[in-house]
Formats: structure tokens, sequence, C-alpha cells
């Protein structure tokens, strides 16, 4: 049985989480300041905010980009990918940007560079750059490109936590632009329930960050900065209110075992490598699938293969998969301007060219799981399968 999502707490998680419960503090409070404090210092950024999901992560992001630099006639195209995950898109839309979308490697899974760079015209913006499944987009190539423009970068890194660039760049993932967030979803490298997170070096969006996070008030955030908090700290001051903002604040409990979780990270990222490694080993010889290529600095959050056979159809091949207890889906959301929600989107966004390569992933792709424990015997079945198929 290999299922999509499975539990990655051990007894030290349960009973931080035990702890926080007993201690009657279950709202937002140090446990989550210490989480903040050990999650920037492990990826190598100055600041990071918690949220309650990585794609809250993304809706605050966006909401202070906007605050800093607010989408203006003929200056507000955001450049984004034509496969990533739909909260990827929707927060640029919430807050009145326009998307261009430009295809995608179909071996990577990540956005197609050439195609990124020529999509660059003077009323773009910036660039929004997923990494998928735990592989490096290219951030070293993007962020060059980007500055010869003057361009800002955001960096969703929710589903590759840990990973470091392909190139010799020093790093992880998620620190290059100026903003990276994270998701601490189940089936991600640590878990929380639920929880995100945004980090960032500038000081004027972690100051909006808090800000936004929490309703818009003024509360734990630095006085004498952008949005000039009062300095005292008189009762009214605990209801003053200094910017948009929305409740995007995790729970405590999510904090103390994001505390607990973050000291296994490395271990966990190690077994997801090398639970690659098996598979790339099992599939060495068949010609009909083709895995999602990561260099050996990724973080491999889950499996997405692509199918080259004619012999049997994708249908067949995940009934197969799923009669022998290996959850299938699709890869992220495949090509998202085939997804229904896109036409309400008309009018909003750039569509050019035929997208090839994320329709060949949309038609031909198949994601199943990787976790941070040894999987050989799970991925043995899986290979037993697919080798069967290409045989």
């Amino acid at each position: 049985m290999l299922k999509l999502n499975e539990s990655s707490w051990s007894l030290e998680d349960f009973k931080a989480a035990h702890e926080c419960i007993d201690s009657d503090q279950h709202t937002m409070g140090p446990k989550v300041a210490q989480f903040e404090i050990d999650f920037a210092k492990y990826v190598g950024a100055k600041y990071a905010v918690m949220v309650n999901s990585g794609s809250s992560a993304n809706l605050l992001g966006v909401s202070a980009i906007k605050y800093l630099h607010p989408p203006k006639a003929n200056r507000d195209t955001v450049i984004v990918p034509a496969l990533s995950w739909s909260t990827t898109y929707y927060p640029w839309i919430q807050n009145g940007y326009r998307l261009r979308f430009v295809d995608i490697d179909p071996l990577t899974f990540n956005m197609d560079l050439n195609a990124m760079e020529e999509a660059i015209d003077s009323t773009v913006v910036g660039i929004c750059v997923p990494h998928i499944l735990g592989a490096d987009a290219g951030i070293a190539q993007i962020i060059k490109i980007a500055n010869n423009f003057g361009l800002w970068v955001f960096e969703d890194t929710c589903e590759s936590l840990g990973a470091t660039p392909s190139s010799d760049s020093q790093g992880k993932l998620g620190t290059f632009g100026l903003i990276g967030t994270y998701s601490f979803f189940r089936s991600h490298h640590i878990s929380t329930m639920e929880g995100g997170m945004l980090v960032t070096n500038n000081n004027d969006i972690f100051e909006l960050a808090l800000s936004k996070r929490a309703h818009g008030w003024g509360r734990n955030v630095p006085k004498n900065g952008l949005l000039n908090i009062e300095q005292t700290e008189s009762w009214e001051s605990k209801f003053k209110f200094y910017t948009d903002g929305y409740n995007l604040r995790p729970l405590e409990i999510s904090g103390a075992i994001g505390i607990s979780q973050l000291t296994k990270i490395e271990t966990f990222i190690q077994h997801r490598r090398e639970n690659a490694d098996v598979l790339k080993g099992f599939l060495l010889d068949n010609s009909s699938f083709q895995m999602q290529e990561q260099s050996e600095t990724g973080s491999w959050m889950a499996f997405g293969i692509t199918s080259r056979t004619a012999k049997f159809s994708r249908a067949e091949i995940v009934l197969q998969l799923e009669s022998a207890g290996i959850e299938t889906r699709p890869i992220v959301t495949g090509n998202f301007l085939r997804q229904p929600v896109i036409k309400q989107f008309r009018g909003l966004m750039d569509v050019n060219g035929e997208y090839s390569g994320a329709n060949y992933v949309h038609d031909n792709g198949i994601m199943f799981a990787n976790h941070g424990r040894n999987l050989k015997n799970e991925l043995n079945s899986v290979s037993t399968i697919l080798n069967g198929i290409d045989s």
C-alpha cells in the first residue's frame, strides 16, 4: 500500500502537541514564534512568517507585493507556468494582476525558461516561479533574467522544501526571490496538520506580512517602519489597524509540531532522495515511462512519471496501480489552462501558443507518493507493474 499522504509524526511530535494543548495556549503564540526563528535559520532567510497553509502564504505574499508594487494600467502582468497548483494563480487575479501563461519543460515539469524570457515585455512586473515536486525551476538563471529586466521574483516553494539549486548557487530554494513560500500539508516534507510559511529578506515585506496575517493590525509589528506603527503600548494600540488584511494565523499547536518536525527534515529528505534513486534503478531499462528529471539536490516531494507506451492507455495503467494499492493522481493540476475554472479568468490572462509541454504532461502524466521513510518494498510493487507493461 502506498498512499498519497501518510503521517510523518513520531512520539516526539505527539508529545509536543499534547504539551501545547495542556498549556492552554492554543492561538498563535510563542511556539509559532520559535518555529519561525528555527525555520528562517534552516532555509537561510532573514525573516519567516507562519500562516495556516501554503496557499495562505501565497495570498499573503501577493498582498504584500501589491502594497509595494501595485498593478497599474499597462504594467500589471505576472508570468506563470501552465502547470502548477491552483493557488499559485488565484492570489494574483484576486489582487488585480494579469497572468501570462508560459509552457513547461515536459522532462522537469518546470517553466520553460526560453518561453519565459520571450514572454517578457513592458507590461510584465514580476515572475511567479513554482518549483515543482522538489525540483529546482532554474532559479539562478531566472534571477539573472529578472534582474536584467528589473523584475521581482516570487518563489512558490510549497513542494520543494529543503531543495537547493541544481547550479552552483548557495542557499535553499525559496530564498532567492523577493518572497518564498512553503507548505506543511500532510503529504509534504514536514507536516503541521495544516500550515505554511512565508520567508523574505526584505524588511518592508516582513512588516506587511506580520500585519496582513492578522487583520492588518499593528500588534507585534516593528515600530518606525513602513506602516508607522505607534510607539505606545496603550490599550487602544492593540486595536489599531494600519493596512488591509486577513486572518491567516496558524494554531499554536501547529507551531509546536513544526519545531519538532523540523529537527528531522534532513532525515526525511535523505529518505526521499534514496527512494528516488531506488525507483530510477527499477526503471532504468524501461523505455515506456519517463521519470521527472531532478538533480541530486532536489527534495522529491512526490514521483511524477509520463507514459510513452501505446500498449496501454493511461487509465489502464492507473487501474493496475490502484488495484495494487498504489494511490495515484494527475501531476499537480496538469495543464491549468484546461481546468474548468479558467473560463472565469478570460480577459484577465494572456494565453499564447500550443503549450505542448503542459499538454503532454496533462495527457500522459501519473503521480504517486514519496515519503520520508524507506519505500523500497512499495516501489518494488510499482516497478513490477510498470516493467510488466513495458515487457
